[in-house]
């Protein structure tokens, strides 16, 4: 999850979550990527963790034109689940 080092934000019942962008431990670390291609480096190296799905809160949704990167890697490598701009934008690793 597209997060800020909240660790509350994890919380969502059933689902194992992890911060995004993280560490190899799935903690937050404590920046925001530099551009897009380092953004897309850090969603790969999610994925080697086994991330499946990457959840961008609506407060992040803004991450998709910031980081044309991702947005062009998820569009491609990944499935839109769930878009409400005032909730949040759900994606699947295909």
């Amino acid at each position: 999850m597209v997060s800020r080092g909240d660790n509350e934000i994890l919380t969502l019942g059933y689902a194992e979550a992890e911060h995004f962008p993280a560490d190899e431990n799935g903690a937050w670390l404590g920046w925001y990527p530099a551009n897009g291609e380092q953004a897309a480096a850090l969603l790969d190296k999610a994925v080697e963790r086994r991330v499946q799905y990457l959840l961008l809160p609506h407060t992040a949704i803004w991450w998709l034109q910031k980081y044309p990167e991702l947005a062009q890697r998820l569009d491609t490598e990944w499935r839109e689940l769930i878009r409400d701009d005032g909730t949040c934008v759900v994606y699947q690793k295909q």
